[in-house]
């Protein structure tokens, strides 16, 4: 994730959670990210605790190791990129709940398997509706270090020049989606862009259910370590999953907008 020089001061809240079902959202699983006295620095490590919801997910796949990222979007699911639950054995899926260090052992890191993956039906290996579900193999206990995400309202159409926030663990510098992954998870603020802006910028990647977003200085998602990972907004006090990291290049980045695959998460998931 390539770094950010502007300084980020959120308000203090203390933890909540959200969930969507239909178009109404209520109170169940999403967390604010913030605690007391915390200044959110974009661009910074991450604390432990402050992501609850973002999950690494590591892979092998024709005997090479891989990396992407997802979000736990409550106890059995995780929502991640099409590539890793359409092309992945499962019995090589690892997910890591609870961590900033990507492979170092801390208190709270929490190692799971997965028992079923679901890719959205409409994907066909492209950028296009590239998003999957992973099911853990037995639900996780929420706690200091590990929580879910709220999904956005249906309605909740997200707009341009909107602050957005996303985490990861891809290169931190440069503009090589090929460079050294971060050992430290880290975030960084990104503003949204109108799809006509956008289209320019990533010619034959921006489609209807895509939302495009960069720093102000060019800072955005940075390699396959940061895909699949959950784009945030704060609306109404609270942390929603509004897109899911898609084409990362270090530069403007897209996303796949939650809210236009809801069909396909509540079909698979049921309620959450």
């Amino acid at each position: 994730m390539a770094t950010i020089q502007t300084v980020i001061l959120l308000c203090c809240a203390v933890f909540a959670s959200t969930a969507t079902i239909g178009n109404h959202i209520n109170t169940k699983h999403a967390f604010n990210l913030n605690k007391t006295n915390e200044r959110i620095i974009s661009g910074s490590e991450a604390v432990q605790g402050q992501y609850k919801w973002h999950v690494g997910v590591k892979y092998t796949y024709v005997g090479q190791y891989g990396f992407a990222s997802g979000a736990l979007i409550s106890p059995h699911w995780v929502l991640t990129r099409a590539y890793v639950t359409s092309n992945i054995q499962l019995s090589t899926i690892q997910v890591i709940l609870g961590a900033t260090h990507r492979t170092e052992e801390q208190v709270g890191k929490l190692t799971m398997t997965v028992k079923r993956a679901v890719t959205h039906p409409l994907y066909t290996g492209t950028v296009k509706n590239n998003v999957g579900l992973l099911e853990l193999s037995s639900p996780v206990q929420y706690n200091d270090y590990i929580g879910s995400i709220g999904l956005p309202d249906a309605m909740n159409i997200l707009q341009s020049d909107k602050h957005v926030w996303v985490s990861g663990w891809g290169p931190t510098s440069g503009t090589d989606p090929e460079g050294d992954a971060s050992e430290v998870l880290n975030f960084v603020q990104l503003t949204t862009m109108t799809n006509e802006e956008c289209v320019d910028l990533r010619p034959g990647l921006v489609y209807n259910n895509v939302v495009c977003a960069a720093g102000q200085n060019d800072e955005a998602t940075c390699g396959e370590y940061d895909a699949g990972a959950a784009l945030v907004q704060y609306i109404d006090g609270k942390w929603i999953h509004v897109g899911v990291a898609n084409h990362v290049t270090c530069e403007v980045s897209t996303f796949i907008r939650t809210a236009s695959i809801l069909d396909f998460i509540y079909d698979t998931t049921g309620p959450l």
